[in-house]
């Protein structure tokens, strides 16, 4: 039992401080928080095939397949701007030197396309985004 007190200069005692925990009386299932564990997403394969991905993927380690609609993956991809990109550098003298701009979205498909289906699955998961 833990058992702390803080006397005010008066002399009396504060039980503001106070907090009392008998052990043997808690399971460690009542010390879990409350909250969900986050949803932990893995792409293992990502296929376009006409107007439809192909995915097979984890969600916390339970193997699962489903296709998405490739329109509604760009839009996301834009609406979000993960297309975008921005790097800031400086040049030998320390002048801030910037470059950004825009992947156009078949390039960026090709190079990120499994990011790109785990990012909008966890985003539908959350309930941040919807395109049916």
């Amino acid at each position: 039992m833990i058992n702390s007190t803080a006397p005010f200069k008066s002399g009396r005692q504060s039980m503001a401080g106070q907090l009392s925990i008998d052990a043997r009386n808690v399971s460690i299932s009542t010390l879990k928080a409350s909250k969900p564990s986050k949803a932990v997403y893995y792409v293992e394969n990502a296929d376009i095939l006409g107007d439809n991905i192909d995915v097979d993927y984890t969600l916390n380690d339970d193997w699962k397949s489903t296709s998405l609609n490739l329109q509604a993956l760009t839009r996301f991809i834009i609406t979000n701007g993960l297309n975008d990109y921005c790097y800031d550098s400086s040049d030998h003298r320390g002048e801030h030197i910037q470059d950004s701009g825009t992947i156009e979205i078949g390039e960026y498909l090709a190079e990120n396309l499994k990011p790109a289906v785990r990012a909008y699955l966890q985003s539908i998961k959350a309930g941040q985004y919807n395109f049916n």
